[in-house]
């Protein structure tokens, strides 16, 4: 039998062989078959992976896609609200009540300059003095032959020396606090003490 030359391909190399029959010669072309088959695998493999590939990435954008869309559809159904609240404090107007003042009499004279024990006795001495009562508010009493004046009938020609004594200089003498001030002074200050009226104790001393 004659051998006949024959060409083997193997990827991209040729391998020259000889057969001397034809069963060489079906090896061969079952070489070359699966030769070309796992060209053909390759390229389907290369393909796949291609395919595989951009079908991964197109899924990615339609996700991401769907996931916009939801997130803007909730938006949509359930919008962000903001709400400023604003406090306002109003302040009233200040109220001035105006409180008058009790009203200054003999009485609460006494009781701001005379100890609680003498205020019953200083009382009975501007009574007996100048017919004064609790509840007046200034005197007018007047002696024409001394010049005595006021509720405790002070004597002028001392006025001057004892106001400035007491602290209150220049004081009228017809005046209700400097009345009462110089009296309790007389009385808690200077050794004659109720002396200062012994014209009209017989009146004052019976209590």
């Amino acid at each position: 039998m004659r051998e006949t030359p024959v060409e083997v391909w193997f990827g991209d190399s040729v391998s020259r062989k000889t057969s001397s029959d034809k069963k060489l010669y079906q090896v061969v072309t079952i070489l070359e078959s699966s030769t070309t088959s796992s060209h053909k695998f390759m390229s389907f493999l290369s393909s796949f992976r291609l395919v595989f590939v951009a079908v991964v990435l197109a899924s990615s954008c339609s996700a991401t896609s769907r996931t916009s869309a939801i997130s803007g559809s909730l938006d949509a159904l359930y919008p962000t609200t903001t709400t400023t609240t604003t406090t306002t404090t109003t302040i009233p107007d200040a109220v001035v009540i105006e409180v008058e003042p009790p009203p200054v009499t003999l009485e609460t004279l006494i009781d701001t300059y005379f100890e609680p024990e003498d205020k019953e006795w200083a009382l009975r001495v501007a009574k007996c003095e100048s017919s004064a009562r609790p509840d007046d508010k200034t005197s007018d009493a007047y002696n024409e032959e001394s010049g005595a004046s006021g509720w405790f009938q002070h004597l002028p020609k001392f006025w001057e020396e004892r106001t400035e004594a007491a602290g209150i200089p220049g004081a009228d003498i017809f005046d209700p606090v400097a009345q009462v001030l110089i009296a309790a002074y007389l009385l808690y200050e200077t050794p004659s003490a109720e002396s200062h009226w012994y014209p009209s104790e017989h009146c004052w001393s019976k209590g």
